[in-house]
């Protein structure tokens, strides 16, 4: 899988501050659910539903959100850096300021597989995490990642 396959420009945000982790999971589920064709308030309830099965803060200031959807076809994501960083119950019990979201088709387990493999080979990388923390441009953002997953 290659990144162009589920990240596009425009899903690729700085934000300067959330208030909560509830907001965060909102604005992400606003920013996707045109492209993904759920409502962002159904969107919202699946990746809280996702949450409370265990947080999708994987530590080192970083979450992988996700989401499984009946109307789509192919997994589709949307990226985030925060300036502020937010608290979301990792495992590592640290606030987290990079977000990368994922939504999946519900009967499809191998492309969202190696989407997740995908982001997690990149933002496991503390240097690639460094980078994009330092970046405020969402298309400078979009390109480093692009860099990043090659």
């Amino acid at each position: 899988m290659k990144l162009d396959d589920l990240l596009r420009a425009d899903r690729v945000f700085y934000v300067s501050s959330v208030s909560s982790k509830k907001k965060l999971l909102q604005s992400m589920a606003e920013y996707i659910s045109g492209d993904v064709g759920t409502p962002a308030p159904v969107l919202l309830e699946r990746l809280t539903a996702r949450e409370q099965l265990g947080s999708t803060g994987v530590g080192h200031g970083v979450a992988i959100p996700h989401a499984r959807l009946s109307r789509i076809e192919k997994v589709q994501g949307a990226f985030m850096v925060l300036g502020q960083p937010v608290e979301y119950d990792a495992i590592d019990g640290q606030p987290i300021d990079i977000v990368f979201l994922l939504v999946a088709p519900e009967k499809d387990s191998t492309d969202h597989l190696k989407a997740m493999a995908l982001v997690s080979r990149i933002l496991r990388n503390k240097k690639n995490c460094e980078v994009l923390r330092a970046t405020k441009s969402p298309s400078a953002l979009f390109g480093l990642l692009q860099k990043m997953a090659l």
